[in-house]
């Protein structure tokens, strides 16, 4: 069992790149299509603004149905004629723009995937006689696909956060004392993301390696299948299999449970920090230093304030995940 740990280890051509440099080489495959990317830039401001609008609506609304001396029913009409039309909006710019997205990730995982092979076409004999086929396939392959969806998650987690800007700025008009509040809290949230980012990113790419020992399995076992057969091995290869993916099995599993510790620890923490805003909120409110409609705004903005950092908290690791293939050196290198 320790040879099958071992293949989990560091590869030989493996290298360790800090933030800003994966940030950097990410960025070369981006510089292409940098008009396409500015318009799904766009495209992700406008749906953080028409985001962020609906809960402003929404607290208008509450806050006119605390005024019971006014016949306010036309104006609540309006307000609601507001909101389906802001969500029909909604709807059509983010098709745009998971259309735009989808086309810029096809161009990006094309030239990855050129180069990827591009490289590996270039080693040498004895750089295949030290690491095998199999997992080089992998790097191609698997870490290019996963690399794909951590473009896609980009896009939310950039939506997320001007809504989470502009929400700010909205709540510090309104009742800057709760914006403190909810402010105040923040240097926890983002502690407890940056301790978790560590564990993410290892079990990341453990889960990587592991993968790739299975495809190296596979593709040895399937090529020399007929040696294989004509010497009744057959049973021989299975139990290897079995062994490696056991093992992978074992691996994913961990990864799982440090995704799945992520966010229900940071929802935990939010559901305090709502407590305390609808707490200290309703207080003001009954004294009267509040409206009740910010009151509900702020209700509403703790999940805009919150949602960002949660999945921030497990994004870099999955960008960890998906630049795996950068270890290996390139063309250029």
């Amino acid at each position: 069992m320790s040879m099958m740990r071992d293949a989990l280890t560091t590869e030989n051509y493996d290298r360790e790149y800090s933030n800003q440099d994966l940030v950097g080489r990410i960025g070369l495959y981006f510089r292409p299509w940098w008009r396409r990317l500015l318009g799904i830039t766009g495209m992700v401001t406008v749906l953080a603004l028409f985001d962020a609008a609906a809960p402003v609506l929404i607290a208008r609304g509450v806050g006119l149905l605390a005024n019971v001396d006014q016949d306010t029913s036309s104006l609540i009409m309006l307000l609601a004629g507001a909101l389906l039309v802001l969500r029909l909006f909604y709807w059509a710019a983010n098709w745009g723009r998971r259309l735009w997205t989808a086309m810029f990730i096809g161009d990006v995982t094309l030239a990855m995937r050129k180069d990827a092979f591009d490289a590996a076409m270039a080693r040498d004999l004895s750089f295949y006689d030290d690491n095998k086929t199999g997992k080089v396939v992998s790097r191609i392959t698997t870490d290019t696909q996963e690399l794909s969806q951590v473009i896609l998650i980009t896009a939310d987690i950039v939506t997320q956060t001007l809504e989470f800007l502009l929400i700010l700025i909205v709540l510090l008009t309104r009742e800057w004392r709760l914006t403190l509040l909810l402010l105040g809290s923040m240097p926890i949230v983002v502690a407890l993301a940056l301790s978790f980012r560590h564990f993410a990113r290892l079990v990341t790419r453990q889960g990587s390696r592991s993968l790739a020992v299975v495809n190296d399995n596979i593709q040895e076992s399937v090529t020399g299948i007929t040696v294989a057969k004509n010497f009744r091995q057959e049973k021989v290869i299975y139990e290897d299999f079995s062994q490696v993916n056991r093992q992978s099995y074992e691996v994913n599993i961990r990864r799982g449970f440090v995704f799945a510790l992520i966010f229900p620890v940071m929802n935990a923490l939010s559901g305090f920090v709502i407590a305390m805003v609808v707490h200290v909120g309703a207080l003001m409110a009954i004294e009267g230093a509040i409206l009740l409609g910010a009151w509900f705004l702020f209700i509403q903005g703790v999940d805009r304030f919150w949602f960002p950092v949660i999945n921030l908290s497990s994004f870099w690791s999955q960008l960890q995940g998906g630049c795996l293939l950068y270890t290996s050196p390139s063309p250029r290198d």
